[in-house]
């Protein structure tokens, strides 16, 4: 029998502890946010993104540039 599947023999608690080994994507404290952005403005991005020394990806750009904006406007309060 694969070890996937559990007999019938054994006890909840090891049956937990294998449902407990899922695979995959592990769970972050964050929620995903689909944004449509005009080309002109994707290809700004991404001549930003080649100015930074470890080349974020443009998810991550987007958020630097959010936090910096971010922090830029709460100073300005």
């Amino acid at each position: 029998m694969p070890d996937y599947i559990a007999p019938l023999n054994h006890k909840s608690s090891e049956i937990d502890v294998m449902a407990e080994n899922k695979r995959g994507r592990p769970s972050v404290d964050t929620s995903a946010i689909n944004v449509r952005l005009p080309n002109d403005i994707i290809l700004l991005i991404d001549d930003r993104r080649r100015d930074e020394p470890d080349l974020p990806t443009r998810p991550e750009m987007i958020r630097r540039a959010l936090v910096q904006w971010l922090e830029m406007t709460k100073a300005g309060k």
